[in-house]
This record gives C-alpha cells, sequence and structure tokens, in this order.
C-alpha cells in the first residue's frame, strides 16, 4: 500500500446524488460511503480560498486533501448533500446555471431533474455553501460566438454576486469545454475555473482549466478506498484513457 496523496489536491466531480440511469447520478448509498471513507483517512476538505491559498503558495496541506464540487445546482445537494456535508463541517462549491435556477436540467435529452431555486442558494449560502457560476444557460462555450461566450460568463457571475451580495471565485464551463479564448474570458471575471480531465491538480495545474475526478467511477467502495490509499494505480491510468476517449468523441458529461 502506498501513501495517501499529499502532493496534490483532488477536485472531485459530481452532480445529482440521486436514483437514476446515466452518469451523472450518483445514489445516495454511495455518496455517503464515498464521505465515509474520506473521513476515515483523514482527509481534510478544502474551500476555494484555501486551494488558492496552496495553489499560490502562501499556504501549505495539513495532509491528504480534496475540494467538494458539485455541478449544476440539483435540489438534491439542499435535500440530501448539504445535511450529510453539515454533519462534518465540511465545505463545498456548487457550480450554478443561473438562467436554469428553480427549473430542471433543461440542456439534457429528457429534462426532468429539478434545481434549486434562488431562496435554496441563499439558505445554502448563510450556512456557508459555496456557490460557482455555470453560464447562465447551460451552454458549450466553445461552440457559441465569442460575444454570446464572454456575456455566458460575465452575466453568470453578476447574477449569483447580486443575489448572495458577495464576490464569487469560481467558474465551471458546461461539459468541462474551454479553449485558449474562452480561457481568457474567465480569467478577466474569475479566480480559478474547473474542467473534466481527470487528474490531480498540482501547483503546474492550470488554474483556468484544473482537473477533476469523476466520482462517477469510484462506486465501488473497495475501488474508492484503494485510491484514497494511493494504491489503484493501474484502475485511475485505465478510466483516464477511457475519459480521454469519451472526450475526443464529445460524450462529455454536464
Amino acid at each position: 500500500m502506498n501513501a495517501p496523496h499529499t502532493t496534490g489536491v483532488d477536485l472531485l466531480m459530481y452532480h445529482a446524488i440521486a436514483d437514476g440511469a446515466g452518469p451523472t447520478n450518483i445514489p445516495v448509498s454511495v455518496f455517503c460511503e464515498q464521505m465515509d471513507a474520506l473521513e476515515s483517512h483523514g482527509y481534510r476538505i478544502l474551500s476555494s480560498k484555501e486551494l488558492l491559498g496552496w495553489y499560490r503558495g502562501t499556504a501549505q496541506l495539513a495532509g491528504p486533501s480534496v475540494v467538494l464540487t458539485f455541478d449544476d445546482g440539483f435540489l438534491d445537494f439542499a435535500e440530501v448533500v448539504f445535511p450529510e456535508l453539515q454533519s462534518r463541517g465540511w465545505p463545498a462549491i456548487v457550480f450554478l446555471p443561473t438562467g436554469q435556477v428553480g427549473g430542471r436540467d433543461a440542456w439534457e435529452r429528457n429534462p426532468g431533474r429539478p434545481l434549486m431555486t434562488w431562496d435554496d442558494v441563499r439558505r445554502l449560502h448563510a450556512q456557508g455553501i459555496e456557490f460557482g457560476a455555470h453560464t447562465v444557460g447551460h451552454v458549450d462555450l466553445t461552440r457559441v460566438a465569442p460575444d454570446v461566450a464572454r456575456q455566458e460568463i460575465a452575466e453568470s457571475k453578476q447574477m449569483i454576486e447580486q443575489t448572495l451580495g458577495c464576490q464569487i471565485a469560481a467558474f465551471a464551463p458546461p461539459y468541462g469545454k474551454s479553449n485558449a479564448a474562452v480561457r481568457e474570458e474567465i480569467r478577466s471575471c474569475y479566480e480559478l475555473s474547473v474542467g473534466t480531465t481527470w487528474a490531480r491538480a498540482g501547483r503546474h495545474s492550470d488554474l483556468f482549466d484544473l482537473p477533476r475526478i469523476d466520482m462517477h467511477y469510484f462506486r465501488n467502495p473497495r475501488l474508492w478506498r484503494a485510491y484514497l490509499e494511493g494504491d489503484a494505480q493501474v484502475y485511475t491510468a485505465a478510466r483516464k484513457m477511457l475519459r480521454r476517449i469519451r472526450q475526443f468523441t464529445g460524450q462529455a458529461k454536464s
């Protein structure tokens, strides 16, 4: 068994915590097992401020660390995830497609999963949950005109800041899609942005395309514990390769 990870930070990527088909659903029981494993292995959960401090070299990691990220702002975050995190005193970052708040996942072929309302967002923010932007309309920023991309990036930030009365730091482009021009627009508005490349974030990583670990692939508790113990290299390498193929063929997640 290898030593736990201490040389970088894993940004864990979630979407919906609910039963259902598809890679963006993780059952509640599985999610709770994943959180239990983080706690039992002594992992520290970082906020974006702590992540930035470590990345910029102004703070050190006290031990193996992760950031919990949730794309899309599903209602189950408020109903299921937040109580679980609150009981442990853990932070998280939720990325909101601001024009869809209070509706359903209209970007899916068969929309139906409800999203949080702005009242939910305000309540959770008051209790320590961090919110980032995920564009206004959940659009692929690499497939719209530059002025549309600029508007989606800037207006989503403005909507959250006006609602919460504070500045926000983080952004997540839908489907993990960005390019050099898009990242420059993000850089002009935010302090960091996350993507979907599977890797551990290090101080060499692009701060505006930070890699994340897709937790769909760790629904097996044995594999997840092995990863936390640094003993799942073969499985991780295989999943990285499959994810690159998936991204190349345009089958990315939201």
